[in-house]
């Protein structure tokens, strides 16, 4: 009886065993397969970005930041930034695209995207400081706009005063010249 009680729980262990490293092996399995959602997520939303569907390129960009965030995070982070950035984006967002980027120097510093990613980090703050230049000198230029049209009205103005001097000037003399025998 002894040796028999044994025998099942060898049994019994091996059963463990066994699920153990099937366990093991399925979530092995997921991951790769998450993996490879991921990667397919990211694949057509370069896809959907060169054929100018940025929003449904933005939504496949996102869910692979979700489904794998750490090992395909900066390639999701770029991507998204890229959408944000792209010129013909017309929901284009310098904002959101620098704050994409600059989350992805943070949480990958060791990505192989890290020097693209700090040019483009670069490119969008000198984008910004021009852009703030360009909105100063129009407020500039409106300024002076306005200080031309009022000096403008003002030569008009004077114009017609000496239009109306003019005339009067013209008929005192018409009246010396007839007062004048």
């Amino acid at each position: 009886m002894g040796a028999e009680r044994t025998r099942k729980r060898k049994h019994l262990f091996l059963h463990i065993a066994y699920c153990m490293i099937t366990l093991v092996s399925i979530s092995g399995c997921m991951h790769v397969w998450q993996k490879r959602q991921a990667e397919d997520h990211l694949s057509n939303a370069g896809k959907l970005m060169g054929q100018g569907a940025y929003e449904e390129a933005l939504q496949e960009s996102k869910e692979a930041l979700r489904i794998y965030p750490h090992s395909m995070g900066d390639r999701a982070l770029h991507m998204i930034g890229l959408l944000y950035v792209h010129p013909e984006n017309p929901n284009r967002d310098y904002e959101t695209s620098l704050e994409n980027f600059e989350r992805l120097t943070d949480e990958f510093p060791e990505s192989p995207l890290r020097n693209d990613t700090e040019i483009w980090i670069a490119v969008i703050q000198e984008s910004g400081t021009l852009q703030h230049g360009l909105v100063q000198a129009n407020e500039m230029i409106e300024q002076k706009n306005k200080r031309i049209s009022k000096l403008e009205r003002q030569i008009q103005e004077l114009k017609d005063q000496i239009e109306e001097l003019k005339k009067v000037d013209l008929g005192l003399e018409k009246r010396k010249r007839q007062e004048s025998p």
